[in-house]
């Protein structure tokens, strides 16, 4: 008699999280920290292999007082990226996992300039990029809880195609758990 190797079910899960993050513009040198909050569809192919997508917002500024010939200027940059972010991950043991994958979506760059008045500037940009972590716990009686440390390259095609790394440390929570119990 031949033994037989059951494939365990498909197992789907929502969840929710939050990441505070870092953008270093590359072009000028620029660091902008905030943050950015998710909704996350995450799908246990099997014991080993999850597939993740998170639909992300947030805002991330940089800004500063200097001095022009008219007296002090302040200058305030925010953006507010909105992307969609998909990625493979390989569960290494039942508590620590790598990950991989992609994000395109657009941000809304808002610069401010206050001297004497204040006037802003708006444009909408595209954005890929590409991310990875290297660093991914997962604890909980269903591994429901998640610590991730990521880093990623974005680009703006639209932006001349400047580009920035991201560093992210993200907090994250399955409803349901990510697979079976741990042991």
């Amino acid at each position: 008699m031949e033994a037989r190797v059951e494939t365990p079910p498909l197992r789907p899960a929502l969840g929710v999280g939050g990441e505070p993050t870092l953008w270093y513009a590359f072009a000028n040198k620029d660091a902008y920290v905030g943050g950015r909050a998710f909704v996350r569809a995450n799908l246990s192919v099997s014991p080993r292999l999850e597939l993740r997508a998170d639909l992300l917002a947030g805002a991330l500024t940089h800004g500063g007082t200097g001095e022009s010939g008219e007296g002090l200027v302040d200058v305030r940059d925010t953006n507010v990226p909105v992307s969609l972010r998909v990625d493979v991950q390989w569960n290494v043991t039942p508590s620590y996992s790598l990950s991989a994958g992609i994000e395109g979506g657009f941000v809304d760059d808002i610069t401010t300039v206050t001297q004497g008045g204040s006037s802003a500037t708006s444009s909408v940009l595209g954005m890929v990029g590409l991310h990875a972590s290297w660093l991914t716990i997962r604890f909980g009686a269903r591994r429901e809880f998640q610590v991730n440390v990521q880093e990623g390259l974005i680009v703006f095609p639209g932006g001349g195609g400047a580009a920035l790394f991201e560093q992210t440390v993200g907090f994250a929570y399955l409803f349901g758990g990510a697979g079976a119990p741990t042991r």
